[in-house]
């Protein structure tokens, strides 16, 4: 499944860019991505962390 939504937008670049800005997209979209992932993880790291000090109380 989540190999599908990522290959799915490399497949629309391969289709209508060529060789050069289909890198710079591709290099775009992917920090893109793994700023959304650092932020999810964050996210749930500082949920984790408040739920733990709430128990610990």
């Amino acid at each position: 499944m989540l190999k599908n939504l990522i290959s799915m937008p490399k497949m629309l670049i391969d289709v209508t860019l060529g060789d050069q800005q289909q890198r710079n997209l591709s290099m775009l979209l992917l920090r893109d991505f793994v700023m959304f992932v650092r932020r999810g993880t964050n996210v749930v790291a500082s949920w984790r962390l408040r739920e733990w000090n709430w128990i610990s109380q």
